[in-house]
């Protein structure tokens, strides 16, 4: 368990955006402008000389996570976590790996009951 003390000057370290030894630990904040994502917690203090690739490497993690974050917003429908018409059609046009034929249906909707009726 982390103690108050150590916990309170991590936070501190992610709200500056840089990466900082704290004691045996080393904080890597993850941001994208000014919001913060994330941050990677090594349990081991990083060389001075190595500060710079290490926020670097956080740096590239950000933008990683934040895009993947965007991909998933522009391509599902926030509330039934579908994929939405655009993703579909870019599928279509892409074709399946492999240059296999791309496996589709056609279904016809009865109106929500499950089985068509007939009317007299």
């Amino acid at each position: 368990m982390i103690e108050s003390a150590l916990l309170e000057k991590i936070n501190h370290a992610v709200q500056e955006g840089k990466a900082e030894v704290i004691g045996h630990v080393t904080i890597v904040p993850l941001r994208v402008g000014e919001r913060v994502i994330g941050a990677i917690y090594l349990d081991r203090p990083i060389l001075p000389e190595h500060m710079e690739l290490v926020n670097v490497f956080g740096n590239q993690a950000a933008v990683a996570i934040h895009n993947s974050q965007l991909y998933e917003m522009a391509t599902l429908d926030h509330l039934t976590g579908v994929y939405n018409r655009m993703f579909f059609e870019e599928c279509l046009l892409r074709g399946s790996p492999g240059g296999l034929p791309f496996p589709g249906a056609v279904v016809p909707f009865d109106g929500g009951c499950g089985r068509h009726e007939k009317h007299q």
